[in-house]
């Protein structure tokens, strides 16, 4: 009977943690509890560790607010995280498709992984002179949210870009 009073009593309980909303939404027992955060994201844990203070955030959680989040790498393509196991070991798509996998999570947020199908393009790469010609005209989103055009590609350090706001 004690049982099913608290059982009552904590379901539809919650709290804000890092500025989320945690709600317990199943209770088994006082060591097994489901919380939703922020009706997105169902963790499970101990009711005692649901009402200490949160230091910081449950791996559970984190791997799944992470999941689907996606970052402009420095060479212009979008990457995409698909698997976070913890900060040193994730895994990114690339938008050609290409997965790279055990990457650092700050590697990607900073958007330096390499994509190992991309050819090298330094100044005195043959086939970075050869490319030259197909960049005229390309446009990219950039990070502050315009459009830019290559109008003139010298190399890979001497590009002439045109905005859409001229």
């Amino acid at each position: 009977m004690k049982r099913n009073n608290a059982m009552k009593f904590r379901i539809g309980e919650s709290k804000v943690v890092f500025g989320q909303i945690w709600q317990i939404i199943a209770y088994t027992d006082n060591a097994h509890i489901t919380v939703l955060v922020d009706n997105k994201y169902q963790i499970h844990m101990s009711y005692r560790q649901f009402q200490k203070e949160q230091k910081h955030m449950p791996n559970e959680l984190l791997r799944q607010c992470k999941v689907g989040e996606q970052v402009m790498a420095t060479n212009g393509q979008m990457m995409t995280l698909i698997a976070y196991r913890n900060m040193f070991d994730i895994d990114i798509q690339f938008e050609d498709g290409t997965i790279r996998q055990h990457c650092f999570y700050q590697a990607f947020t900073k958007g330096e992984v390499s994509n190992p199908n991309t050819i090298c393009t330094g100044p005195n790469n043959i086939l970075a002179r050869a490319a030259r010609p197909n960049r005229l005209g390309e446009k990219r989103m950039m990070n502050c949210g315009m459009e830019a055009e290559i109008i003139a590609y010298r190399s890979t350090h001497d590009v002439d870009i045109r905005f859409t706001d001229g």
